[in-house]
């Protein structure tokens, strides 16, 4: 028979091995009927919540926490949604207010969308969530935005988070990344030093640490690099060029290839994302460009000329999937 609890008792569960924070406590009256995830949070490696009265209980991952950040800019907002097991991994000064209903298996396809003052972002591919860690999806809306505009997040078309822009502001801009692409022939007498140098002494500049990938494994760290940054410029001298012609089987050409395409990639998927070609078979491009093209609204420069090089040496394949 059934009893009540009055007042309801607090009941804990010791979180399991491969759990995580995004643990939630699961109720059902029988295990032949389906299961009611009820409010919990976690403490000291248990998962609590209230119970009014006896039944069958289980626990289960993954209800993650949605956390979002906004960056209203004269012609465009961008969104950054990340989605996320602990607490900890939370961006922009909003706090997540409590873990979502919706539970994610391991391997799952997460399509996320977002909103800002009422204009939808373009569809982007879909997340793959991983039990216990997090996913991050990037959204750049067209049309100005005020912070009093209404920012609304969905995931597989259910709203998950929604607020005024002023609650997912940042605080203060962080600096933006800058990555570069090139071959050591290409930068002799300092040339890449100078070009870096160029970069930090703007304001709202920083480059990303300095790796060789076409001389060691440094090519993920490039990649991850690349993935965190706003921007890259591109040395395209004879070297580069000789590079993109050398055997399939050259390390310095598959690095160099390997690059073109994440950033062709990265381009593709943030239209914001700021590629700057250096070509230095033009006698006016130098270093010193660097400094003076991030000065204007749009600082891309040389970027079809270049696409038109690399594209040369990729694969039909490749070309299709980059749009090329």
């Amino acid at each position: 028979e059934r009893t009540d609890f009055r007042p309801p008792v607090l009941f804990g569960m010791a979180v399991q091995g491969q759990q995580s924070e995004a643990t939630q406590i699961m109720r059902s009256s029988s295990d032949m009927e389906g299961w009611e995830v009820l409010d919990s949070f976690t403490w000291h490696g248990w998962v609590w919540t209230n119970l009014s009265h006896f039944c069958l209980l289980t626990q289960d991952c993954c209800f993650p926490f949605v956390t979002c950040q906004v960056a209203l800019l004269p012609k465009y907002t961008t969104v950054d949604v990340r989605i996320h097991s602990c607490r900890e991994q939370s961006i922009g000064p909003k706090a997540p207010g409590g873990r979502i209903s919706k539970r994610f298996s391991h391997g799952s396809l997460l399509h996320v969308t977002a909103e800002a003052g009422g204009k939808e972002s373009e569809r982007t591919g879909p997340l793959q969530w991983e039990k216990g860690g997090a996913v991050m999806q990037h959204f750049v809306i067209d049309g100005r935005c005020s912070s009093d505009d209404v920012i609304c997040v969905s995931i597989d078309g259910s709203l998950v988070l929604s607020g005024f822009a002023s609650s997912f502001l940042s605080q203060a801009p962080a600096q933006k990344k800058m990555q570069h692409s090139c071959v050591l022939k290409d930068t002799a007498g300092l040339f890449l030093e100078k070009c870096r140098d160029q970069v930090e002494q703007m304001q709202d500049w920083t480059m990303c640490e300095l790796t060789t990938p076409f001389f060691s494994d440094q090519l993920d760290a490039w990649k991850r690099d690349l993935e965190k940054s706003q921007g890259v410029f591109v040395v395209l001298g004879k070297g580069y060029r000789d590079t993109c012609k050398k055997k399939k089987t050259s390390k310095a050409r598959f690095a160099i290839l390997e690059e073109a395409k994440a950033i062709l990639t990265k381009k593709q998927q943030d239209p914001t994302f700021v590629v700057i070609v250096l070509d230095l078979t033009q006698n006016d491009q130098s270093c010193n460009m660097l400094r003076n093209r991030l000065k204007k609204q749009n600082p891309d420069m040389c970027v079809d000329s270049w696409k038109e090089i690399v594209k040369q040496h990729m694969s039909i394949s490749e070309v299709w999937k980059l749009g090329l």
